[in-house]
């Protein structure tokens, strides 16, 4: 890549890592029924992947052993930023959901909230939050996915998906991730569409699956 595609995608990662910043409660008042919930069970070591600017500090439990996996050097100041704030106690590290480096069967539990859409390999991502999760341990999941087969909105997020993998750091609009989930390898699979009220990628899941014991 040339020097000026480099400090193209520098400036947009940048652009990203604040633009999310500001975006989170904007976000959260809109799913915040739904990570309430969701988080809620959350106990012993937790793994958020694409923990991003620390948007679910706020529904985790107290007492957690918590690691946060962010590959943005942007994101992870605003992480740190955060952390601080709340007083949490974290384990901030970099990586990548395709190679996640911490050792197996290390988790009691994974989270992703907008991550799947952004991943290069969404197969090896999984498979990578399978290995490290302990036998019995739960995955839980909030992802925007692709609309209906034959809808308009589905139309239009095929249109847009190559300029907005662009300028949204990778993330693909029209990803079937539920559907990745389902073929994943994981047990008592539970998966629930929801609407957001958020232009083109409105269709949610949320979720949790586990890894057998």
């Amino acid at each position: 890549m040339r020097e000026s595609e480099n400090e193209t995608y520098s400036l947009i990662s940048r652009l990203n890592a604040w633009f999310l910043n500001r975006g989170t409660h904007t976000y959260n008042k809109l799913t915040h029924r739904f990570k309430k919930e969701l988080f809620s069970g959350l106990s012993g070591s937790v793994l958020e992947i694409g923990a991003g600017t620390g948007a679910n500090f706020d529904y985790y439990p107290e007492n957690l052993d918590l690691w946060m996996l962010e590959p943005s050097p942007y994101m992870r100041d605003y992480l740190h930023e955060k952390a601080v704030e709340v007083e949490q106690d974290v384990h901030i590290i970099s990586g990548y959901a395709e190679e996640i480096p911490c050792q197996d069967n290390k988790f009691d539990a994974v989270v992703t909230t907008l991550v799947l859409c952004t991943v290069n390999d969404v197969e090896q991502s999984l498979s990578e939050i399978y290995r490290v999760l302990k036998p019995g341990g739960v995955f839980h999941f909030i992802e925007h996915v692709a609309a209906s087969e034959q809808s308009w909105l589905r139309t239009l997020q095929n249109g847009i998906t190559p300029f907005w993998k662009i300028m949204a750091d990778g993330c693909h609009p029209n990803r079937e991730t539920g559907e990745w989930i389902r073929k994943s390898g994981f047990m008592d699979i539970k998966l629930e569409r929801i609407n957001v009220s958020i232009p083109v990628v409105s269709p949610h899941i949320i979720g949790s699956a586990f890894k057998p014991e």
